[in-house]
């Protein structure tokens, strides 16, 4: 579609649409990139509570450096 479309032969203000509309998809595009690239902090604590649950079950004490404690609850997991 863009391959065939000659800026130049466009008005002013066709010009200016465009440019919002392709301004707007590449802030769309950011924020998913921005969202992919950093991982909820819910993940994180998940995998320290299996952690701690998995240290637990074999009769090890957690490391006090990991412990979630109430955190997950107020999350709502």
């Amino acid at each position: 579609m863009l391959a065939d479309l000659d800026i130049e032969e466009l008005s002013q203000k066709e010009r200016l649409n465009f440019a919002l509309k392709i301004l707007g998809q590449i802030q769309h595009f950011l924020t998913i990139k921005q969202k992919l690239a950093s991982p909820p902090a819910a993940a994180n604590n998940v995998q320290i509570w299996l952690q701690n649950l998995m240290q637990q079950m074999r009769g090890e004490g957690p490391d006090d450096s990991n412990v979630v404690t109430d955190e997950l609850e107020t999350e709502g997991l």
